[in-house]
């Protein structure tokens, strides 16, 4: 698989249906996060970025996990499950990690994340081809379908209070 585009991407955020601000953090808090390893890792990451946890230097943005906490405070309870699952959780615990595409599925609006996450670059999403299909008619659509005007205006009109991170090669 080689790498012909980088697409728009959506942070991660933490929601609360309890709380209306990360300040309203109380010591054992439960917290929901996702289980898989990659949106886990952008969840720590993003718990340290709220103060809530502090990892250990030096660890990788996108391999962080439970292990990698170095202090938790506030001796917060973090419950790992499904993200599927996390919006029903929100009733049941205090704070919420939802990563973008379960906050789009689950028709949950965008700006009532409390705090969302800082995307790095190896988090923004990819599209791959088997490397042999890399000058292909097909893949060159789709790399001018998504660079084109047309995409850059919709956009540019519908990317309200930047909740599509965009990335550099296509602005």
């Amino acid at each position: 698989m080689v790498p012909v585009l980088h697409i728009p991407s959506v942070r991660a955020g933490i929601f609360s249906n309890k709380h209306e601000s990360i300040k309203q953090i109380q010591n054992g808090a439960k917290i929901a996060i996702p289980q898989d390893p990659s949106n886990a890792a952008r969840a720590y990451h993003l718990l340290q970025k709220a103060g809530w946890i502090t990892l250990k230097k030096g660890v990788n943005p996108i391999l962080a996990t439970k292990d990698d906490i170095e202090s938790n405070p506030r001796h917060l309870t973090i419950i790992q499950m499904d993200s599927a699952q996390i919006p029903r959780a929100l009733s049941d615990v205090d704070f919420g990690v939802l990563p973008g595409s379960i906050v789009y599925a689950a028709h949950i609006d965008p700006e009532k994340a409390l705090l969302s996450e800082t995307l790095v670059k190896d988090l923004e999403i990819t599209v791959a081809v088997d490397k042999k299909n890399r000058d292909k008619k097909w893949v060159k659509a789709i790399v001018s379908a998504y660079q084109s005007k047309t995409f850059k205006n919709y956009i540019s009109e519908h990317n309200h209070n930047h909740y599509w991170v965009i990335p550099d090669d296509l602005k």
